[in-house]
């Protein structure tokens, strides 16, 4: 299991007071008892934690742990992306 993984598993844990051995992957929210209030509070503390916006509207499909992965990796490969692109135009 990757960094990201591994860091996601350990939030949704402590945010349900769970053990971290009792979340995978495939995990639904919905089996670990995450509402929209949690939600909202994990996206924000990814968001922190990584420096990354996730999209409200990807927000909403997000409902497993694997789900959160992917998207917390595709805000960070958006963001590299936008450094790239923003370098890319100063250097021109």
């Amino acid at each position: 299991m990757d960094q990201i993984a591994e860091e996601c598993i350990a939030l949704i844990a402590a945010a349900k007071q769970l053990p971290a051995e009792q979340v995978t992957l495939d995990s639904t929210f919905e089996d670990l008892a995450v509402d929209s209030l949690d939600r909202v509070s994990l996206s924000f503390d990814v968001e922190e934690k990584y420096g990354i916006e996730i999209p409200d509207s990807r927000l909403h499909t997000i409902l497993t742990v694997r789900d959160m992965v992917e998207g917390v990796e595709e805000a960070l490969r958006a963001k590299v992306e936008k450094a790239r692109l923003k370098e890319a135009g100063e250097g021109a």
